[in-house]
């Protein structure tokens, strides 16, 4: 019995020795909350001596329990047992620290205690702060990256700086080369490509490299005129040669002497005009409207279209011998979506551009949106996308370019599968058409939201059987 109790005493000794040296605070209340025993810890912690804190009460050190709720407080504990809970205790000096805390209920030589186990929690909440501010400086940074470095525009440079070219595509690269080499020769040029694919670009690209880039470089549109008002734009007319022809006007011919003059859209030129224009091409000669004379000029030609000529050789659409003193050197430009890698690159620069002119600063393009633009397959290339962009800046809030501001079809194109091209072409025109109620022409419709004509857009339409609930579309669509 002897050995027992002695073992006892050991025992107990050993407890309160590991209770004093223990480095986490323990606190013993009573049911009135008077503190019956703490620790060295706790004192240290807290800033009282052992005998100052006996007289305290648990409301000194844990403001949060007032005297009005510690009978529900103990009643809780009784019940329970044991539980944790946060709070922010008081220390001697009025500083206020984060704790958690383990309260235990026990009864003792017929009392009852509650014991608490405090564990200041102020180095954690410092550690936790510092690492919110680290990734808030992380995230930061990669908003800083995104918008300063990932979308920067970078303009190819070949021996050259082609103004507004914006690539990084090597396909395209190939073509820039070629147009280097054929610039300071006074060669036709034939210039192939989609339509919005900026063969435009290409021809200024061209005149401006050559030796004519000190005159004109004049622009037609061969699909925009018929027949009838055609010649009178390429030739000019003399007074006299028609009704309300009052004085002589110069034609294109006359403007771009010494210069360049760029067909744009040239499959389109009527076959009466065609022969003249291949008289021009061979003779550097022709007669204005009304006129008798014979005109020389120095004029260097560009052309350009989206169309096959070749198919239209085949059906007699197209001479033969104008075709091929137009394709000299041919120059054939990728559509966009064969030069993904530039759409980040074109879509920098044409947010820049947009916010000079109207007014706006934005700065980030999110990467989520940057993918829905990348996930597009564009059919109406670089001029839908110019397009595209100059609504999403106008629209967009703050200085972040916002998905909700594209078009339906562009955020949704990164989730339809990659289908064969005039399928997808068909899914993308439908999709414009819907979003525009049907409307074909005119602001926001169909064609300016693809960025295509609204003749080229019919066109499309009917080659792909596109049709509203079994009506032709065309040629009554508006």
């Amino acid at each position: 019995m002897a050995d027992t109790e002695q073992h006892l005493e050991e025992m107990l000794r050993l407890a309160n020795f590991t209770i004093e040296r223990t480095g986490t605070p323990i606190v013993w209340v009573d049911s009135t909350t008077r503190f019956a025993r703490v620790n060295d810890a706790a004192c240290r912690c807290f800033g009282y001596s052992p005998d100052e804190f006996i007289r305290l009460t648990a409301q000194d050190i844990a403001p949060g329990i007032p005297t009005e709720l510690w009978p529900q407080h103990w009643a809780e504990l009784k019940w329970m047992q044991f539980r944790t809970f946060s709070d922010h205790f008081r220390k001697r000096s009025g500083e206020k620290f984060p704790v958690e805390v383990e309260e235990n209920f026990i009864r003792f030589e017929g009392r009852e205690y509650s014991c608490s186990f405090i564990k200041d929690m102020t180095q954690h909440f410092q550690t936790q702060e510092a690492l919110r501010r680290a990734l808030d400086e992380v995230q930061t940074l990669k908003n800083r990256l995104e918008a300063e470095n990932v979308y920067l525009m970078n303009e190819i440079k070949l021996s050259h700086n082609f103004d507004e070219i914006v690539t990084g595509n090597p396909i395209f690269m190939k073509a820039l080369q070629l147009v280097e080499q054929v610039a300071p020769t006074d060669a036709s040029v034939l210039i192939l490509g989609e339509t919005g694919v900026g063969k435009e670009l290409i021809a200024r690209a061209i005149h401006n490299l050559s030796n004519r880039r000190d005159r004109p470089l004049i622009r037609l549109n061969c699909a925009a005129l018929p027949a009838t008002l055609m010649e009178n734009e390429l030739f000019g007319h003399e007074r006299g040669a028609f009704t309300g022809a009052n004085c002589r006007k110069p034609g294109k011919f006359d403007l771009a002497d010494g210069g360049t003059l760029f067909l744009d859209e040239v499959g389109d030129l009527p076959m009466e005009l065609q022969s003249k224009l291949l008289r021009v091409l061979q003779e550097g000669e022709f007669e204005r409207l009304g006129g008798a004379e014979t005109i020389k000029v120095n004029v260097r030609i560009l052309a350009a279209t989206h169309v096959d000529l070749k198919a239209l050789l085949a059906e007699g659409r197209f001479r033969s011998d104008l075709y091929y003193r137009l394709n000299v050197f041919p120059i054939q430009c990728p559509p966009l979506r064969e030069r993904r890698e530039d759409i980040p690159l074109l879509v920098r620069h044409f947010v820049k551009a947009s916010c000079e002119r109207n007014g706006k600063s934005i700065e980030l393009i999110p990467r989520h949106v940057m993918e829905s633009l990348e996930g597009y397959l564009w059919p109406g290339n670089i001029r839908e996308l110019q397009n595209v962009i100059e609504r999403a800046v106008i629209i967009s809030q703050g200085n972040k370019l916002e998905i909700d501001s594209l078009p339906k079809m562009v955020i949704a194109a990164d989730a339809t599968p990659i289908s064969p091209l005039e399928v997808t072409e068909r899914e993308h025109i439908i999709r414009a058409l819907e979003t525009t109620a049907w409307r074909v022409g005119g602001p926001k419709g169909a064609a300016e939201i693809l960025g295509l004509k609204r003749t080229t857009l019919q066109a499309r339409m009917r080659k792909l059987g596109i049709n509203r609930q079994g009506l032709p579309a065309l040629p009554h669509a508006h």
